[in-house]
């Protein structure tokens, strides 16, 4: 089995339906998309907990790094000169 159809296997196994099931979890898999609660139990199930919450979370949050910088605090000094 090539490794595109196990993706797609997986995904539908999963429960993510539509044209592109493995393309969402590819998507899921990079950070670009964050799925879920249900979801993110689903894949902790599925994987036997070899991938949980604090694994997505961590992805998700380096690809925002990467991808949307701006989503982030630039000056961490300005949120305590704020703060005070």
């Amino acid at each position: 089995m090539s490794k595109g159809l196990a993706v797609a296997s997986l995904a539908r196994q999963l429960g993510i339906v539509g044209v592109n099931p493995g393309g969402t979890l590819a998507r899921i898999e990079a950070g670009s998309r964050q799925p879920d609660a249900d979801m993110v139990e689903r894949i902790e199930t599925v994987t036997a907990k070899a991938v949980c919450a604090a694994d997505m979370f961590q992805t998700r949050l380096q690809w925002l790094r990467s991808n949307r910088p701006e989503k982030f605090i630039q000056d961490e000094t300005a949120v305590c000169e704020a703060a005070e």
